[in-house]
């Protein structure tokens, strides 16, 4: 991101793009910003990237149906 070194700011940003590409109320076509797709596809490739990844789904299934039950709520209430 700020040269070729991997830094705190790389994982920041992935991290920041992966919500609003993935998770927002209206998700980002991958086509409107190449350069900031272009970094998430380098940072998926990161082995360390995809064990984090798995290690946060491991961690979150436990709480899968709640977050259903508790979404399923918060839609009934308009």
């Amino acid at each position: 991101l700020g040269g070729r070194a991997y830094s705190i700011a790389d994982i920041h940003l992935f991290r920041l793009y992966w919500r609003y590409r993935t998770h927002a109320t209206r998700p980002m076509p991958s086509t409107d910003h190449p350069a900031l797709e272009a970094h998430f596809v380098r940072m998926m490739a990161r082995p360390a990237v995809q064990r984090t990844i798995e290690a946060e789904r491991e961690k979150a299934r436990p709480f899968a149906d709640e977050v259903q039950e508790l979404s399923a709520r918060l839609d009934a209430l308009g």
